[in-house]
């Protein structure tokens, strides 16, 4: 290859023509650094270092000032500008409105520009799923990765959505069987309550001693007149005999009963 200086010297150039050829090289280089870098245009006019300042201030998480940096320098443009619409986004959803985020990122994902397709769609999914919209989320990460299947952060948060619903799923089968156990020892424990309940009540039943016959002969002889209390001698003497076998007759009962009394 022949360089620039050999070239000059070959051709026996005058000082003021090398001198030209110079800055026209220097001049083509900078035009060609300038076409692929076009975000250095800004640097020359207001509209850019607004949006110059606005990055700043984001990038120092003043996101409203920034914001406010980005809608001015909107306000300075004949029509809307896509990049301009993408960083009020991300200041949006810094700010946690999430549903003005993604109005702004609708508008740029619509840029012919692969790059902030991408990251405009990333972003409209990260804004759906933080209002809740997750399968809107899925969608506009499925959409990011299909454009370009190497953006890794879409892919991430997709692998991280599914491992988080596999834990919510997770989550909602333990709390489940909680739940099922606790009910299960909920009517375990009415049900030994209310067997503890009709033991005590058997026990207290048997225990209450139950109006004899003879109280019941008494009770019934006060309400008769007083001509019927006057009993004879031989009609005393068959009653408390009456009364006696009968005493012998329960307690003998009473004693049965106790003996198959079972103690669990």
């Amino acid at each position: 290859m022949v360089t620039s200086s050999n070239y000059i010297q070959n051709q026996k150039f005058s000082r003021l023509e090398v001198y030209n050829m110079y800055l026209k090289m220097l001049l083509t280089s900078f035009l060609f650094y300038f076409v692929i870098q076009p975000i250095s245009a800004f640097d020359i006019d207001p509209v850019g270092n607004q949006v110059e300042e606005g990055i700043s201030k984001y990038k120092s998480q003043k996101y409203k000032e920034s914001l406010d940096n980005f809608k001015a320098a909107e306000q300075k443009l004949e029509k809307e500008d896509e990049k301009l619409a993408y960083n009020k986004g991300t200041s949006y959803y810094k700010l946690k409105n999430y549903d003005l985020a993604l109005k702004q990122f609708e508008k740029s994902s619509l840029s012919d520009n692969k790059e902030l397709k991408v990251k405009s769609l990333f972003n409209k999914g990260n804004s759906f799923y933080q209002m809740g919209d997750k399968r809107n989320a899925i969608k506009s990460f499925l959409q990011a990765i299909k454009i370009d299947p190497e953006f890794e952060p879409a892919r991430k948060n997709l692998e991280l959505m599914q491992k988080i619903e596999q834990q919510n799923q997770k989550n909602a089968k333990q709390q489940e069987e909680e739940g099922e156990n606790s009910q299960s020892l909920n009517n375990q424990d009415n049900s030994d309550s209310q067997e503890d309940s009709d033991q005590n009540k058997q026990k207290g039943m048997q225990g209450k001693p139950s109006e004899n016959e003879d109280d019941k002969q008494q009770s019934e002889s006060e309400n008769q007149p007083q001509k019927q209390k006057e009993l004879t001698k031989e009609e005393a003497e068959r009653i408390l005999e009456s009364a006696r076998q009968r005493d012998v007759k329960r307690k003998l009962h009473k004693g049965k009963n106790s003996r198959n009394e079972v103690f669990w």
